[in-house]
C-alpha cells in the first residue's frame, strides 16, 4: 500500500502507514517516493531516521540519498555524513556510487574531495565517472581543469558520450575558453 500511495504522489499518507506500522522495514520505494516528489528535506529526514533504526541501506539506496544532498545543495554536510557511514562500512565504490559522491561533492564545491574519489576509482573509470568529473569542475567554473581531463579521458581510450560534450562545453563557457 505504500508503495501505490507513494507512486501516485500521496506522500503524506504514505508516511502515516510507514509510522503506523509495527515493524518498520523501509524499502528503497519508500525512500525512493520523496526523491520523486523533489520532497529532498524529508527523503534526507528518512534516511537519518532510517539509520537511527539501524536499517542498512544498499548500494542504490545510499546513492540516491546522495544524489539527494548534491541535488539540495546545501545537504553538504549530510552528504559528507553518508560518505563517512560508506567509509565506516567499507563499502566499495562502484560506478553509480563513485559518480554520484563526485557529483555531490561537486555540487557542494568540495573539489578537492571529487579529486579523491576520482582517483580511488583509478581502475572502474567509465565514461559517466570521467563525465561527472568534468561537469563537475564545469559547474565550479574550472574550465582549465575540465580540458585537461578531457584530453586525458581521450589519451586512455574512453569514448566521451553526448553528456561528456555537454560537460565540457559547459565548462569552456562558463571560463570563457571560447577557442
Amino acid at each position: 500500500m505504500i508503495d501505490g500511495y507513494t507512486q501516485s504522489g500521496q506522500i503524506e499518507t504514505a508516511r502515516r502507514l510507514f509510522d503506523q506500522m509495527q515493524e518498520k522495514k523501509c524499502r528503497l520505494m519508500d525512500f525512493n517516493g520523496y526523491v520523486l516528489s523533489c520532497l529532498f528535506k524529508e527523503a534526507l529526514e528518512l534516511f537519518q531516521d532510517m539509520q537511527v533504526r539501524r536499517v542498512e541501506p544498499d548500494k542504490v539506496m545510499l546513492a540516491c540519498a546522495l544524489s539527494v544532498c548534491g541535488t539540495a545543495w546545501r545537504s553538504g554536510p549530510k552528504g559528507q555524513w553518508i560518505h563517512t557511514c560508506i567509509k565506516r562500512k567499507r563499502i566499495q565504490l562502484h560506478q553509480v556510487l563513485g559518480c554520484v559522491l563526485v557529483d555531490m561533492y561537486a555540487k557542494c564545491g568540495e573539489l578537492t574531495e571529487v579529486v579523491a574519489i576520482f582517483k580511488k576509482i583509478e581502475s572502474k573509470r567509465s565514461v559517466s565517472l570521467w563525465t561527472a568529473m568534468i561537469t563537475g569542475f564545469a559547474v565550479r567554473s574550472q574550465g582549465r581543469q575540465a580540458v585537461d581531463l578531457f584530453e586525458d579521458m581521450e589519451e586512455k581510450g574512453i569514448r566521451p558520450n553526448e553528456l561528456t560534450f555537454t560537460g565540457i562545453l559547459a565548462a569552456c563557457s562558463y571560463s570563457g575558453l571560447v577557442e
